[in-house]
């Protein structure tokens, strides 16, 4: 996630060791999911802008939730 924090629009960067579904998730700071994307044939690595995947989101402390076929990661987000 670049950059971080952020003004609200920012870059994540993924590699996925399969290309294939990959799927992303915004959760609130309690864990409460806010918005979710599923991103089919994904290449093995590709980079997307926040607003492309969420839109616009309010100021405040966020989970980005990744996950693929082969695993699943979390990423802190600061919008402010």
């Amino acid at each position: 996630v670049f950059p971080n924090p952020s003004n609200g629009i920012s870059t994540f960067s993924i590699r996925n060791p399969k290309a294939g579904k990959v799927e992303i998730e915004l959760l609130d700071v309690l864990g409460r999911k806010i918005s979710e994307k599923g991103l089919m044939d994904a290449q093995s690595e590709f980079s997307i802008q926040s607003n492309e995947v969420f839109g616009s989101v309010e100021k405040g402390i966020y989970f980005i939730k990744l996950r693929t076929s082969t695993e699943e990661k979390i990423a802190r987000w600061v919008v402010k």
